[in-house]
Order: C-alpha cells, then sequence, then structure tokens
C-alpha cells in the first residue's frame, strides 16, 4: 500500500539520516570543538534535543561528550541542564545497552572533577535511573561495570544511601551475577563500604 509504502521510505531516511550524523557529522563536530569549544562545544550538546528520537544518535552523542570532558572541557559540558538532559534519555531508553553504557561513562567522567555534581545527579533522579537499569541489563556485565562505576561516586553521599534503603536495591546481587568480572566486584565493595559508612552515621 501507499502507507507502508511511505511509512517504509520513512524509515529507511531516518536510518541513513542517523548513519550519516554518527559516522561523519558528529565526528567532525567533535574534532571542531577541540579546536574551537567556546562555539562548538555547545553544538554538541544541542544535538540531544535535536534528535532525542534517535537511540543510536544519542548513544553517539554522549560517546562524544565524553570524550571532549577529555580535552578539559568539563566544565562546558557538566551543567544540571546537561546532566538532567542526560538522565532523562538514559531513563526514556532504558533498553538501549550501547546509551546506558555511554551515558553511565558520561556522568562518571563529568564525577572526576570531583563530587560537586553528585548532588545534581541525585536530584536529577540518577541514581534511581541507573538502580533501575541495572536490574533490567542485570545479564550485562559490560552495562554493570559503567552503572557501577558511577554508584560508587554517589554513594559518597548520605542521599543516595537513603535511595538505597527506601528501593531495597542490592549491590551484592549485581556482583553476584557476575563473579567472573573483577572490575564490577571492586566497584561493588566501594559502594558497599561508602553505604556501611552512613550506616555507621559517618
Amino acid at each position: 500500500s501507499i502507507i507502508f509504502d511511505r511509512v517504509f521510505q520513512s524509515k529507511n531516511d531516518d536510518e541513513s539520516l542517523e548513519n550519516h550524523l554518527v559516522e561523519t557529522t558528529l565526528n567532525n563536530m567533535i574534532e571542531d570543538a577541540k579546536i574551537e569549544p567556546e562555539t562548538k562545544v555547545q553544538q554538541v550538546i544541542d544535538l540531544m534535543q535535536e534528535y532525542d528520537w534517535s537511540s543510536k544518535v544519542l548513544a553517539a552523542v554522549f560517546r562524544g561528550l565524553t570524550l571532549l570532558c577529555q580535552y578539559h572541557q568539563r566544565t562546558m559540558i557538566g551543567s544540571a541542564k546537561v546532566i538532567d538532559t542526560v538522565v532523562e534519555h538514559m531513563k526514556t531508553y532504558k533498553s538501549f545497552a550501547p546509551l546506558q553504557i555511554n551515558g553511565c561513562e558520561l556522568l562518571s567522567i563529568m564525577l572526576k572533577d570531583g563530587d560537586s555534581l553528585s548532588m545534581i545527579i541525585l536530584d536529577a533522579d540518577g541514581c534511581g535511573v541507573i538502580m533501575d537499569m541495572m536490574l533490567y541489563h542485570k545479564s550485562d556485565a559490560e552495562v554493570q561495570v559503567a552503572a557501577a562505576n558511577v554508584l560508587k561516586i554517589l554513594s559518597k553521599e548520605i542521599e543516595c544511601w537513603l535511595i538505597f534503603l527506601r528501593s531495597g536495591f542490592s549491590i551484592e546481587e549485581i556482583m553476584a551475577a557476575h563473579p567472573e568480572d573483577q572490575l564490577l566486584q571492586n566497584y561493588g565493595t566501594e559502594i558497599i563500604v561508602n553505604l556501611s559508612f552512613h550506616e555507621k552515621g559517618g
């Protein structure tokens, strides 16, 4: 039918646009942003709103922003607005593992400047969103490592401990599901130590 053909064509057009953006346009924008961060970083950030319909593009944008953070542009990227947007997209596309991994890696590198952004992530329900997607992707060790890398920082905050208590989330269960992954075991142990500190009134 004509309607089916139009839907099929529209889907193909969207996929072509996604591929071109991810493989060419975004890479060029990131290279430009390294040289002219004041004007170009915001253009990369704006893609999160412009392409909020595409989990594939968003995952690539998260990866690009993580790369730009490594070029000492964390202050431009690590804002409440960006964090809110990242967390919201992680919540929306919970089932898409590449987006979850890249989103967690972006949040964790933002936190490397210190813990000042922890409360912004917590206020955006970042802790709850991460816990939820860890349960959804319980069998995926790569997702669990990326997520635990964020939680080991957030769990230093008493607010994060309270979220753990209310949710009944068990990091021990996640660790038990992947006993062979040493990085996950290390991160999980850090989380447990941080939570125990709060539990003891630290």
